[in-house]
């Protein structure tokens, strides 16, 4: 009994005093490699001024897309919509859109992008399946018939 006891002990602290590295953990990093980064998100309210200035509008059926044009090398995203709907709807909303715009990312270039959702659309269930769709066809769509400024 002494020797199953030591046995186990020993295991725990052999599994204890091994430091886990987070390189080896494969869901945090594909969960990172997914993400949209620190970098390419928009976070101050100067930067959301900017698009009233000097941007071009791009009108799509559910949404309106601003973007200016920014010296990064990559696109940032900002996304705008009204508190309506519950916290989980718009998250739910947000999290559609950033993998929309993730997933369009070749196409997107060097510029700054303002989604703005209307206060009109409710956010519940069927609302952001269309608008991602509509992000990725129509946005795209979009982007290739107007040319970059």
């Amino acid at each position: 009994m002494a020797k199953k006891f030591s046995l186990a002990a020993e295991l725990a602290a052999a599994s204890v005093s091994r430091p886990k590295s987070r390189a080896n953990n494969p869901t945090k990093n594909s969960a990172q490699s997914q993400s949209l980064s620190f970098a390419h998100r928009l976070h101050y309210p100067w930067q959301y001024r900017r698009f009233f200035d000097q941007s071009q509008v791009f009108r799509l059926r559910e949404c309106v897309v601003f973007r200016v044009k920014n010296d990064l090398g990559h696109f940032r995203l900002g996304i705008t919509l009204k508190a309506r709907g519950s916290s989980l709807e718009r998250n739910r909303t947000k999290r559609r859109i950033r993998e929309a715009m993730r997933s369009l990312s070749c196409e997107l270039g060097s510029y700054d992008y303002n989604v703005v959702v209307p206060g009109s659309k409710k956010m519940a269930f069927p609302y952001p399946q269309r608008l991602a769709e509509c992000l990725r066809r129509d946005l795209k769509n979009a982007l290739s018939t107007r040319p970059a400024t």
